[in-house]
């Protein structure tokens, strides 16, 4: 007994029995810690698949729906149809009819344009029309459901209901108001039924995925199988399995993933059976399993050998170190008897110090280059979808207006400031100047829906701040601010000095949004990415974590937006 209390007591056995518990319960932990994190990785990977194809095809169908609102929008805002409406002039009608063909030519997937008139007239493409018609077209219930939005979906125009999807469309409507808003008329859009089948069958074609859509009134709009159109059970049962975003089944291994397709006021839904993931989850724990036993193995051998190579030489390193000064480079390691690896330890060790001294002013030197790389590289993401939405507008421009010289002008001038000669700070009155330039081509796109103001103190136009720092948030307050409105909306943008800041307050009276919502996402802007988080790290990076993008907002009232920025007079 006494003996075994003594040998219990050596180092070397101790260093072996700690050095074996505490490495095998590592081995242990981390075998554990590494399936439930893979496997979650793999359910991840699965959940972002799904999401991300079911994303990609909603974005597909809104941006092709968004793409039919603007046309809709500029031919009903066309003079020679205004004319013709209010003042009937026929004479307009060829010119209207040849607009019509135009954009028919344009996009194939549009079989029909049908524009009828508030007191009964009718201008289309279609030479055998079956539509209700009356001298007040305002008596009509179809035509009063198709101006009761704008622009909005319709089933106005389908006639007897088959399961011959080759003789479905998509109806899209828009109201056609006089300069004082009144309604002088409807235009319908008939887009082709395979815009969407097209899209929704490369989802389809997976076995283990099933994808149906649903409008808000929770009419089945697409489904694979075409019986489910006219089976009221059926079409319950798929709409039992919709969810409000992503839900995944554990016990099933089903991902339910619903999109939101906002033009359409659809909700797109995709049911995935992941039925490899508990295949590949064995497999894991598998693998994780065998590697455990052998490193436990390896650990207990190790130990034994590394303690008996250890325990000689450590006392006589252990006092050589002891008798160092601090930090300084001072032991010597041919001292140390002669063991190799207490020897290499101090030479290790003596390197550590000198290397620590010459990493503490390499990164000093590296962090400074890395913060004005990550300067550079936030500065240099443009929005494509700017430039997109421009070229567009001016394209519509040169078939209507003669204004498409000062656009492409406005455009010029946007892009010269935006690069700025390749400089990343601006002066206020050049960052100014640059969103103008913007608010000027928007202007020219919107109409009257869009109007905006400016109130700023000359004194400070020579200070120089990030440039395309004002132009994200106005093109933020645009998209998600004034275009969801009915009607016009403004947006102001001001300045405010105060306790050594400066503040620009970009403010709209558009749709605004639920900020109680944006408190539940920990550190994140809303609607981020290109736009206010970019802003926001940049102003983060040139100055402080004090300065940055500040936003309040509430839903139906408008949105503020406020640039903190440091002053600092060049």
């Amino acid at each position: 007994m006494c003996r075994m209390i003594k040998q219990l007591s050596k180092i070397r056995v101790q260093i072996s029995f700690f050095y074996s518990v505490i490495a095998l319960a590592a081995i242990l932990l981390i075998g554990f810690i590494l399936f439930y994190t893979f496997s979650d990785i793999l359910i991840n990977q699965s959940l972002d698949a799904a999401e991300s194809t079911t994303e990609n095809s909603g974005e597909y169908i809104n941006a092709y729906i968004d793409k039919i609102y603007d046309i809709s929008y500029m031919m009903s805002k066309d003079s020679k149809l205004q004319d013709y409406i209010l003042y009937k002039d026929i004479s307009q009608k060829d010119k209207i009819l040849n607009d019509i063909n135009n954009v028919l030519a344009s996009d194939e997937l549009i079989k029909s344009i049908i524009i009828v008139t508030y007191d009964g007239r009718i201008i289309s493409n279609e030479e055998n029309l079956t539509m209700e018609m009356s001298d007040d077209m305002m008596e009509q219930s179809w035509y009063k459901n198709a101006t009761s939005a704008m622009p909005y979906l319709t089933a106005t125009r389908m006639n007897e209901f088959t399961l011959n999807k080759n003789t479905w469309v998509i109806s899209i409507s828009t109201e056609i108001t006089d300069d004082t808003g009144n309604n002088i008329g409807v235009m319908l859009v008939d887009v082709d039924y395979n815009f969407v089948e097209a899209h929704m069958l490369n989802m389809d074609n997976n076995e283990d995925t099933e994808v149906f859509i649903f409008d808000s009134n929770n009419c089945l709009v697409y489904y694979k199988d075409t019986s489910y159109f006219s089976d009221g059970d059926k079409k319950e049962c798929l709409m039992e399995t919709m969810v409000e975003n992503v839900e995944f089944d554990r016990k099933t291994n089903v991902a339910t993933y619903s999109y939101r397709i906002q033009t359409a006021n659809w909700t797109l839904t995709s049911v995935t059976q992941l039925s490899r993931l508990e295949q590949m989850r064995k497999e894991l724990f598998n693998d994780i399993l065998i590697v455990t036993v052998a490193l436990i193995f390896l650990v207990v051998l190790a130990g034994n050998m590394l303690s008996k190579r250890i325990t000689n030489p450590i006392k006589k390193l252990e006092k050589a170190m002891a008798t160092g000064t601090g930090g300084e480079v001072n032991i010597d390691e041919h001292g140390i008897a002669s063991c190799d690896e207490a020897r290499s330890l101090t030479a290790h060790y003596n390197a550590m110090i000198q290397r620590i001294n010459d990493l503490q002013i390499e990164n000093m030197r590296k962090e400074k280059m890395l913060r004005e790389s990550e300067i550079a590289a936030l500065t240099s993401q443009i929005n494509p979808h700017f430039l997109y939405n421009t070229l567009d507008t001016i394209l519509w421009m040169a078939e209507y207006t003669n204004s498409v010289v000062d656009m492409i002008k406005a455009l010029g001038q946007f892009f010269r400031l935006s690069l700025s000669g390749g400089a990343s700070h601006i002066k206020i009155k050049d960052e100014i100047q640059h969103v103008k330039e913007y608010l000027y081509i928007q202007k020219k796109r919107y109409g009257d829906k869009l109007n905006y103001s400016f109130d700023l103190d000359e004194s400070i136009m020579d200070i120089k701040v990030p440039k395309i720092i004002l132009q994200p948030i106005v093109e933020n307050a645009i998209y998600h601010g004034i275009k969801e409105l009915d009607g016009p909306g403004h947006i102001s943008i001001k300045y405010l000095s105060e306790d050594g800041f400066i503040k620009f307050i970009i403010s709209d009276d558009g749709a605004g949004f639920d900020l109680s919502a944006l408190n539940k996402q920990k550190d994140k802007l809303p609607l981020s990415g290109v736009g206010l988080k970019n802003v926001d790290e940049r102003l983060k990076l040139n100055y402080c974590d004090d300065c940055g993008v500040q936003i309040e907002s509430e839903k139906g009232k408008g949105t503020t937006v406020t640039l903190k920025i440091l002053i600092e007079v060049n």
